[in-house]
């Protein structure tokens, strides 16, 4: 097993249950983000999708919107580029796909740097509930970014290692 891989998508898999609940932040210091032109009316049309998923949002003049409130998956996001990027795309109709994945894209960052390091040895405890919560999770062939979690072998495989 790629201990690290296999804690990454442990941790991704409890992560993305999480965000599915909708946690909250209030951002301390309110986020303004300007809408230039049409961006604005586009702006209300997602409006009620995005607070849905968490983003608590009010109009601040007649070209700027206030993110007062975030997902719990989007505490280190870069604000403005997301919104940017999730307008830009309500013009090809796949707004929803654009959310869901900055949604991914960021809680596969956060359980990549929270899950134990390559290399890391580990106490026999530790081992035995990475195995138990591995053999549990509803995903357990691959990372959140694809690469397998462990390599199975045969009898016959490991007997031809030995010459045997």
């Amino acid at each position: 097993m790629d201990q690290h891989a296999v804690h990454e998508r442990i941790l991704y898999e409890k992560f993305k249950e999480t965000a599915d609940k909708t946690l909250t932040q209030p951002l301390l210091i309110p986020h303004p983000i300007h809408m230039p032109g049409k961006a604005m009316s586009a702006f209300h049309e997602i409006a009620p999708m995005l607070r849905e998923m968490g983003f608590e949002t009010e109009d601040f003049g007649h070209d700027q919107i206030i993110i007062r409130t975030i997902p719990q998956w989007a505490q280190k996001m870069p604000l403005t580029p997301f919104f940017e990027a999730v307008l830009e795309d309500l013009n090809d109709a796949s707004t929803n796909n654009t959310i869901q994945s900055h949604q991914k894209d960021q809680l596969q960052m956060k359980a990549c740097k929270a899950a134990i390091k390559a290399g890391k040895t580990l106490h026999e405890s530790e081992v035995k509930q990475l195995v138990s919560d591995f053999l549990i999770s509803p995903s357990n062939y691959t990372c959140p970014h694809g690469r397998p979690l462990a390599k199975f072998f045969d009898k016959a495989a490991f007997e031809r290692w030995f010459l045997r």
